[in-house]
């Protein structure tokens, strides 16, 4: 079998949880027998695949070419949809610019018929529909995830399978270690909170940001100036998964308090790793999936757009004890998303 795998244009320069959804999958396909290449989007790579396997459907600017040549070719299409609801990610974009901090009195600015509901908003919300009715089978990551899709986009008989996401544990393993304070592993923007999590910080707890991001941005340099103002540590140049593994043992709480994941990566890896989670809301996140059976005990849920819930979730998980290996083990790992894929291919055949 001989699959082509098409993502995001900058998926590879400007990697993010996609990035590792792409090649760990391709990796855990390849040691089943399948023949997987990263491609583009030209005819001959499309004609030497069996099947097309497109990765996000956040990006129709790039899936709706790639759908087009493939139903023009006679190929089965499967689609990543690594989708979440996105109007709380789009309105901490809108209030940076405007300088506002998100909180959860300006929360309430979400209405279907305000000004975020632009036109373009609305065409782009249409490409991604036609994306999402020209795939042969949907692979959420979650039966959550699919939920928002059927209700967004008003999908009432598409064939999907819940494929998860997950870690690599001969990476990420168990590390009975004696870690203290915060880490959040995550790209330094909007969406993924690091100003608020900065304020909500509990007195005498140290933070540590790890991830890159755009420095010219506005937001970036505002997370350097309070990072800086608050003794918080920021580590900005690129890490592998091992360095990013290392890192994450020297802590006892990792924390990603963002505006939507689909779960988020960093957070699966800090379970594996044996630490303590603060996560969003299932209203941002698919909590029940990810982290149903530890919440409470080992993961702690807050509301993103509120200080002092971030700082509660916080006091929360570095107070508790931290999980042990056998609390762990429910962690999903990459060959079940392998084998998980797998199926969904021969579904298609």
């Amino acid at each position: 079998m001989k699959v082509l795998f098409i993502s995001r244009v900058d998926a590879l320069t400007r990697p993010g949880g996609d990035t590792v959804q792409l090649q760990k999958t391709k990796q855990g396909l390849e040691r089943r027998g399948v023949d997987v290449r990263i491609g583009n989007i030209e005819e001959s790579q499309f004609e030497w695949a069996d099947i097309i396997h497109i990765f996000n459907a956040q990006t129709p600017e790039r899936a709706l070419p790639a759908l087009k040549m493939a139903k023009n070719k006679g190929k089965k299409i499967a689609l990543s949809t690594i989708w979440w609801d996105l109007k709380y990610a789009r309105l901490a974009y809108q209030l940076n610019k405007l300088n506002v901090m998100p909180n959860k009195f300006n929360k309430n600015l979400i209405n279907p018929s305000n000004w975020l509901f632009s036109v373009k908003e609305k065409e782009y919300l249409s490409n991604v529909a036609t994306v999402l009715d020209m795939a042969d089978i949907l692979l959420p990551n979650s039966e959550e995830e699919m939920e928002i899709l059927s209700r967004e986009f008003n999908l009432r008989s598409a064939k999907y399978l819940s494929v998860p996401n997950a870690v690599d544990d001969s990476i990420f393993s168990y590390n009975n270690h004696e870690g203290s304070g915060v880490i959040c592993v995550a790209r330094i923007e909007p969406t993924k909170n690091q100003l608020n999590l900065i304020k909500a910080m509990p007195e005498n707890a140290r933070l540590t940001l790890v991830g890159q991001g755009d420095r010219n941005s506005s937001y970036y340099k505002s997370v350097e100036r309070l990072a800086y103002d608050s003794d918080v540590k920021i580590i900005s140049d690129h890490k592998d998964q091992g360095e990013i593994a290392h890192l994450l043992g020297q802590h006892k709480v990792h924390a990603l308090p963002s505006f939507r994941e689909s779960p988020g990566l960093s957070s699966l890896e800090a379970l594996s790793v044996g630490l303590n989670v603060v996560v969003s809301d299932k209203i941002y996140c698919p909590v029940d999936t990810y982290f149903g059976s530890y919440l409470n005990k080992y993961a702690f849920a807050c509301d993103p757009f509120d200080k002092m819930d971030i700082s509660r979730a916080l006091a929360n998980a570095l107070e508790v004890a931290s999980p042990s290996f056998e609390d762990t083990l429910a962690v999903p790992h990459w060959d079940e998303v392998a084998e998980k894929t797998l199926a969904a291919y021969h579904f298609l055949r």
